[in-house]
């Protein structure tokens, strides 16, 4: 997912300017550590997606999506 995008869906939306602003900080420096076989690799930034484990989570991903809900009905 796109922070942009989503962004610009939330804004579309029609929601208010700081439950955007709280999204965007929700999403920014993140870093992810790959681990296999019990070995971590090094911290890598990313920027795209959601923290996961979050129930904010769900919902960013639900109006991410909500674009598509009225494509995928007909």
């Amino acid at each position: 997912m796109a922070k942009g995008n989503l962004i610009n869906r939330m804004e579309g939306m029609g929601i208010e300017v700081n439950l955007v602003g709280s999204a965007v900080s929700f999403m920014e420096e993140r870093k992810v550590i790959m681990s296999m076989d019990r070995e971590e690799g090094d911290s890598k930034e990313v920027e795209t997606g959601v923290p996961q484990g979050s129930e904010m989570s769900l919902v960013l991903f639900v109006l991410y999506l909500s674009g598509l809900f009225g494509n995928v009905e007909e």
